[in-house]
Order: C-alpha cells, then sequence, then structure tokens
C-alpha cells in the first residue's frame, strides 16, 4: 500500500473523511459537482463505489424520547441512511450511510438545522466483533518515505490528521488476525506511538446542560418572584407602576428563558410539521404575554378592558424550565452506572517480561491474551484472568455484591474491575480489556440504553396524537366557556373571554406528555443499573410467534 509523502506535510485535515485507499489521488471535481451534500448520480460510482460506513455523531439537547424521534426522522430524510439508532441518555447517534451520496459534516449539519440540537461528528469509529481502534502518532520529522510497505492483512488505515509536530493516523486492526503491539511496530521506525483512545464525552456533555439549564432557571425563578408577588399579595393599588415592572420581568424571562423553547417549537413545527409539547407551551405562554401586553397598554392609555396576567406566561416558563432540569438530573442519574465501569477499568498496567526481571507500563489497549501482568496492592485487576504468581485477597463487591474479600491464590481466576487488596501478584491474562467481563457489562449497558421496547413504540404513537388533540380541546375550551360566559353567567364579552382564555392556557399547560415519554425508556435504563450493582443481568430479546400456543 502506498503511503503519500504529502500526507506528512498537508494541513490538518478532517477525520469526518475517512481514507480508505491513501494511495488514491484525490478528485477535483468531488467540491464543483457537489451540491448541497449531495453528489451527482453519475460521480457516486466514482466517488466511493457506494461503500456502506458507520457514523457517530454527538447530539446535545435531548431530553427525552420525543427528542430522539425528531433526531431518527431528521436523519432518515437524508439519502442512504438507514439503521439509525439515537440514544438520548448519552447524546449520541450511530447510523450507517453510503460513501459518496452524503457526507458526514452534512450529516450533522443537516440534524442541527432540523431539530435545533447542536449536532456533530465524533471522530470515535464505531467497531464490531473483533476489530479494534489504535491512535498512532508519528514525527512529521521521521522522513516518511514516499512509499511504505503493504500494511499486514487485518491493518486498515481510516484517516489522518496533523498536529503541530506529528501525524496522527487512525489505524483499525482485526485482533484475530493481528495483536495490538505488533500493530505499533510496524510504525515503529517512523517515531510511532500509541496515543490515548477516545473518551466519551457524554457525561460532561449531560454535565454542562445542567449547568446551563440551572442557570436559566435560576434566572428564571429571580424574575418570576417579583412578579408573582406584585401580582398576588394584598398591596397598596398602583396599576401602571406594578403593571410596567411586571411587563419588564415577563419581558426578560419571554426572550431568555424562552428563547431555546421558540427555537425548538419553530424547527418542530415548520421544519418537521409536528405538533409537540414545546409548541403547545410557546402557544400558550406567547397567548398570556400577548394578552397581558395589549392589556397593559390599554390600560395604561385609560381605555381599558382587562387586568393584565404577567404571572402567568413568567410561571408557565419557570415551571417548564424546572421541569426540564429536573428530567435532565434524571437522565444523568440513570447513565451514571456506565460512567462508574468505566472508572473501574485502569489505563495503565504493569507488563512483566517473558524472563519475570522487568516491569514496563503500558496502555491497557495493548495488552494481549497470555501476557502476564504485575497487580500492586491496592489496585484495580485491569483484565480477566488467573493468578499466576503470589497470594492475595481481591474485593469483587462493585460486580458481584459479595461484601467479603475473596481469597486468590495460584490458578484461582480473576475477575476485570475489581479490587486487589492485600498484596501484589502476577496474573495471566485470559481476556483482553476490550473483551473482559467488565467490557461486556459496560456494553451490555449501552445496548440498554439504545433498546426499544414495544411499549415505548406505543408510548410513542399516543403522545404523537397529544398534540392535535390538546389543541383540539383547548379551542372547544375556549368556545364553552365563552358561551357560558355570555349565555348562562350573562358576562360582557370581555369577562367572558378574559376567563375562557385562562382556562385554555390551563388546559395547554397540563396536557404536557413528556411524562410518559420519559418514564418508559427511563424506567428501563433505571432499573437494569440497579440490577447491575446488585449482580443480576437481564437479557433483552423479542418473540415472534406465527401461531398462537397451543395448550
Amino acid at each position: 500500500m502506498l503511503l503519500p509523502h504529502r500526507l506528512a506535510r498537508q494541513t490538518t485535515q478532517s477525520r469526518h473523511h475517512r481514507v480508505h485507499n491513501p494511495g488514491a489521488k484525490e478528485k477535483n471535481t468531488k467540491s464543483t459537482r457537489q451540491i448541497q451534500g449531495h453528489l451527482a448520480p453519475d460521480l457516486v460510482a466514482a466517488e466511493g463505489g457506494g461503500r456502506v460506513h458507520t457514523l457517530v455523531l454527538s447530539v446535545e439537547g435531548m431530553e427525552c424520547a420525543s427528542c430522539t424521534t425528531k433526531v431518527s426522522k431528521a436523519l432518515l430524510t437524508l439519502p442512504s441512511v438507514h439503521d439509525v439508532k439515537v440514544n438520548a441518555f448519552t447524546g449520541q447517534a450511530s447510523l450507517r450511510y453510503s460513501e459518496g451520496l452524503v457526507f458526514p459534516p452534512n450529516i450533522a449539519k443537516r440534524v442541527t438545522e432540523i431539530t435545533g440540537f447542536v449536532c456533530a461528528v465524533v471522530d470515535e469509529p464505531l467497531l464490531e466483533g473483533k476489530h479494534r481502534f489504535l491512535r498512532i502518532k508519528v514525527s512529521s520529522d521521521a522522513g516518511m518515505p514516499s512509499e511504505y510497505p503493504s500494511l499486514p492483512l487485518g491493518v486498515k488505515l481510516l484517516g489522518t490528521s496533523r498536529t503541530t509536530s506529528s501525524i496522527v493516523l487512525d489505524v483499525q486492526y482485526d485482533a484475530a488476525i493481528i495483536e495490538p503491539r505488533s500493530v505499533l511496530e510496524i510504525f515503529a521506525p517512523f517515531g510511532g506511538s500509541l496515543l490515548s483512545p477516545f473518551s466519551s464525552n457524554s457525561s460532561a456533555q449531560i454535565r454542562e446542560e445542567i449547568r446551563s439549564l440551572f442557570r436559566r432557571t435560576l434566572i428564571s425563578v429571580i424574575l418570576c418572584v417579583p412578579v408573582m408577588i406584585l401580582a398576588w399579595a394584598p398591596l397598596r393599588p398602583s396599576p401602571i407602576k406594578y403593571g410596567a415592572i411586571c411587563l419588564f420581568l415577563a419581558t426578560c424571562i419571554q426572550i431568555y428563558v424562552g428563547a431555546p423553547l421558540y427555537s425548538t417549537a419553530y424547527r418542530t413545527l415548520f421544519l418537521q410539521h409536528v405538533l409537540d409539547i414545546y409548541v403547545l407551551v410557546i402557544l400558550s405562554s406567547t397567548i398570556a404575554y400577548l394578552f397581558s401586553f395589549v392589556a397593559f397598554v390599554t390600560e395604561a392609555a385609560g381605555h381599558g378592558f382587562s387586568m393584565p396576567f404577567f404571572e402567568t406566561p413568567a410561571l408557565l416558563l419557570t415551571l417548564i424550565t424546572l421541569g426540564r432540569l429536573i428530567s435532565e438530573y434524571a437522565r444523568r442519574r440513570a447513565t451514571s452506572v456506565l460512567d462508574d465501569l468505566v472508572s473501574l477499568q485502569p489505563d495503565l498496567v504493569q507488563l512483566v517480561s517473558s524472563e519475570g526481571t522487568t516491569v514496563t507500563a503500558i496502555h491497557a489497549s495493548l495488552v494481549q491474551a497470555h501476557d502476564v501482568l504485575r497487580v500492586s496492592a491496592n489496585t484495580l485487576v485491569p483484565t480477566d484472568g488467573i493468578v499466576l504468581r503470589g497470594s492475595t485477597q481481591a474485593d469483587e463487591s462493585t460486580l458481584t455484591g459479595e461484601s467479603r474479600p475473596v481469597d486468590k491464590a495460584p490458578g484461582v481466576p480473576l475477575i476485570a474491575g475489581t479490587w486487589n487488596i492485600t498484596s501484589s501478584i502476577d496474573m495471566e491474562v485470559t481476556r483482553v480489556p476490550a473483551e473482559s467481563t467488565l467490557a461486556e457489562l459496560a456494553a451490555l449497558v449501552t445496548r440498554l440504553q439504545e433498546e426499544r421496547l414495544p411499549i415505548q413504540d406505543l408510548a410513542d404513537r399516543v403522545a404523537g396524537w397529544f398534540g392535535p388533540v390538546t389543541l383540539a380541546v383547548a379551542l372547544a375550551v375556549f368556545v364553552i366557556w365563552v358561551i357560558v360566559g355570555l349565555r348562562v353567567r350573562g358576562e360582557d364579552i370581555n369577562k367572558a373571554g378574559v376567563m375562557a382564555l385562562r382556562y385554555t392556557i390551563a388546559v395547554l399547560v397540563v396536557s404536557c406528555p413528556c411524562a410518559m415519554l420519559l418514564c418508559v425508556p427511563m424506567v428501563i435504563v433505571i432499573t437494569g443499573a440497579v440490577a447491575i450493582r446488585e449482580g443480576v443481568l437481564f437479557k433483552v430479546c423479542f418473540i415472534h410467534l406465527p401461531v398462537p400456543l397451543q395448550y
């Protein structure tokens, strides 16, 4: 395989475009024939032959299952995109697409435009089976030749990027064919060294979203409390002065706190043509705010027809923002078990030489089967294996729930993620860290978060009708109460209209389906997380019977 010398001198390029044949020359016609992220049909074959690739996206701002539905629908509008999986708990989406028909940056841009969620391409590849991934740094001064010997079977160069003094190579290899240290040795003549693998920033992303929502909620509460006091407290009458203060505070809440909701509602209604809870909230809040604004202006002009109620839109947006904050915090608690599992995997391990005389610190991703590792006292067991030399006690409570230390003698199995308590031992690796019991548990939690049970589909379908039905009910409530006010109570049109408007806003506010959309997947994730802490594992499977069972 050819490795062009120009890669050592190129400017920083995005890893969004994976290099599958580094020896092939780039075609200059790509940018001229590209239209809105798609290629002309006659160039599809020339630009990759329709090879199918897997892509991982980070999506910021998702809060419940309805958000995942929006992202899925937005992704499926793009050509060749299929097998879409959206995880609202980790804030990531995975998909498969055909090369040449659409490009990763355009996929992320399209999702952002339609949904309003901040979407970006994740450089971490989504690998399956025995495929593994290494990031290798090569010095740009190593004199990399224009031609490099063909990479061995099972090794593929996915992409390159350049830093100030080095070139970073994204290398994929098949662990069933070649071992990781052998892959690293291929690039040793050029100063190749291992970089730390990609670490998921989903937890940091969720924490940042919680902090942002907390700031908005706190500011909204600070602004809303005076409005409620001026509206409800038995103060000396001063409608113009109090109304002006309430107008100013309610406007600040409407602009600062309501801005994200307005953006979401606009995209949902006009780009995805869906009537969801955000549309209903913004509709009710805007109606109440505009009505109060008109009522205050006419009252200040001496032609008042109704008292303004600025406390209604202010309190509504404050409570909705508070609910989003609580939902985000619950999502964080539901996904914390995955972070706990990941924290049990040490980054560095101590590799014992074959003679048993020297110990070298290497990254855990370079561990191979039958390696001998030294595990010091009060450290984590890096992977599954058996005790080779020495005796100790291990704390396995984090994985099995066993509170008492377990004796470990030569020949006794060790479990990844458990604590070596008493003394240093040497262990022989039986399963590499990527295939250990700890890795299997982490993968199980991830699949549990992504799994969709049939009851979730039912909940989504029911919630999809909530918006239109709620709007119809709200309109019916308005008409009925106007008629009741005019015909039954004998009120004038202004008073009857104001009361009917209040009831209508109440209907729009209390009909939020987010609780139903959130509780189903949240219950699944929380129960699975609690069960794993107690040492119980669930395997989800669906059985479809063509004929009913006969007894």
